[in-house]
């Protein structure tokens, strides 16, 4: 689930650091991404922090869980930098079909700073696939603003009823809704995409969940 906070195409498997240049008026944001494969490094503690603060407790995962997680070969957990100060995370899967951008966060001192369409605008570049992300129901004024900052880079909100699965022990399913860059999808995508997922990031945890 993406807060306001959701691809191989434009990123690469095997790239783990790349900078990414975006302006922002006459301000340049210059980001520097950097892929963690496990939780026992360096950075994973930070993130982790912005990770459990960003996000409702049914749309996280437990610590034990997101370290099996991380050793998928489809999943990306990439931390961002601008400079030498951490700024937010970026998680994503690569599917067969499409890109899922599964969570999005920037740390708070840097929210409403133009960060976060910063990072998103630079991962969009050269993608030739679907980008799928998940948003909570539009019935509050923060779920509808939240909405609002993705149409505004060209998502564009889809109407079917679509439940998460649960992402944790104890957790529950969650009704969201989905989002997609570029244009919409169909129910058929939406079936696959339910299909991708439970394949991708449910079964491997099933156990512990």
């Amino acid at each position: 689930m993406c807060f306001h906070k959701p691809f191989s195409v434009g990123v690469g498997w095997c790239c783990f650091y790349y900078m990414y240049i975006m302006s922002k008026s006459s301000e340049h944001i210059g980001l520097i991404f950097r892929q963690l494969k496990s939780v026992d490094e360096d950075d994973f503690e930070v993130s982790w922090m912005l990770y459990c603060n960003a996000f409702p407790v049914d749309e996280r995962r437990q610590l034990d869980v997101q370290s099996v997680i991380m050793q998928q070969s489809r999943y990306r957990y990439e931390v961002v930098y601008s400079g030498s100060i951490f700024v937010g995370i970026l998680l994503w899967w690569q599917f067969d079909n499409s890109v899922y951008l599964e969570h999005l966060a920037t740390t708070e001192g840097m929210r409403g700073k133009g960060v976060g369409r910063a990072m998103i605008k630079q991962f969009l570049q050269g993608l030739a696939q679907k980008v799928i992300l998940e948003v909570e129901l539009p019935n509050s004024p923060l779920n509808r603003r939240r909405i609002a900052f993705y149409e505004r880079l060209g998502f564009v909100l889809n109407e079917y009823e679509y439940q998460q699965m649960p992402m944790r022990r104890g957790g529950a399913e969650v009704d969201l809704m989905l989002m997609t860059y570029p244009g919409t999808i169909k129910e058929v995508d939406v079936v696959d995409f339910k299909k991708e997922y439970e394949r991708n990031c449910f079964s491997p945890v099933a156990n512990y969940i």
